[in-house]
């Protein structure tokens, strides 16, 4: 049986869930709106993120793409697989430790 994951929605199946960074310090509650809002307003309400997380960076490798399975297995819990193209591992802990706080 599969567990389900965090980013499932009963009604539209999978949910977006959102991890940025940003270079300009504002306040975290206010930009989560601001990039949900302009969400919906591009992409339409179905869109809606679930979540918006503010992260100090992404999980990349060394050619700088970012890897989205490693962001999905932090979120979901899942075991991350192979991070050793991985240049800064330190970004999948801390999605992890977002996920974790709540």
């Amino acid at each position: 049986m599969r567990r389900p994951s965090l980013a499932e929605d009963p009604l539209k199946g999978q949910a977006l869930v959102v991890f940025l960074t940003s270079t300009c310090h504002s306040d975290a509650a206010e930009l989560s709106r601001t990039v949900s809002d302009r969400i919906v307003q591009k992409l339409g309400k179905a869109f809606s993120p679930k979540a918006v997380h503010l992260v100090t960076q992404l999980p990349k490798t060394r050619s700088s793409k970012i890897m989205r399975r490693v962001i999905r297995s932090a979120y979901d819990g899942t075991p991350p697989g192979d991070l050793s193209s991985l240049v800064n591992p330190e970004a999948f802990q801390e999605i992890a430790g977002i996920v974790k706080a709540g």
